[in-house]
């Protein structure tokens, strides 16, 4: 028979991705009721003008960009269970 059980040094890492995985229905919940800011930035996108308005755009979408990105990662790091 083949012995499958983690080795002392695996330990660590079996054990976290073994708590991501007992929490896929969690994880894939958050990440079904997420709905990003697409459709704020298409909006926006689709009434650019000028080079100023550009500017303008990108400043004001930045903060969304930066929220889905905090949203997306921390959802992933909390189910890696990382600190």
């Amino acid at each position: 028979m083949l012995d499958t059980s983690p080795t002392e040094v695996e330990l660590p890492v079996w054990t976290q991705v073994e708590e991501v995985l007992q929490r896929t229905d969690e994880i894939l919940l958050e990440l079904s009721v997420y709905h990003g800011a697409t459709l704020q930035i298409r909006d926006v996108r689709m009434r650019l003008v000028s080079p100023q308005f550009s500017v303008n755009f990108f400043g004001r979408i930045s903060h969304l960009v930066k929220e889905d990105l905090v949203v997306c990662g921390s959802a992933f790091v909390k189910a890696a269970g990382v600190t």
